[in-house]
């Protein structure tokens, strides 16, 4: 899957997160992000984001971020 991951001001510095099941889990994700392929999600941090997926506990989850600055 094609994406591009673009860091603007005011922060310059943006986190990508990937979360991986070990089965298909898409009916069982959060409502709030069912349907939000590579949008900004409504969140406040990634650690509620994180417990919130861990909730889905018949499935292995893993996770990795990476930190995106733009350079300069």
């Amino acid at each position: 899957m094609a994406f591009d991951q673009i860091v603007e001001p005011p922060s310059e510095i943006d986190i990508m997160k990937c979360f991986a099941f070990d089965r298909d889990v898409t009916k069982h994700l959060p409502r709030l992000i069912r349907k939000l392929d590579f949008k900004s999600l409504p969140y406040r941090s990634l650690t509620e984001l994180s417990y919130d997926l861990r909730k889905i506990g018949w499935a292995g989850i893993a996770e990795d971020s990476m930190v995106v600055n733009d350079g300069d």
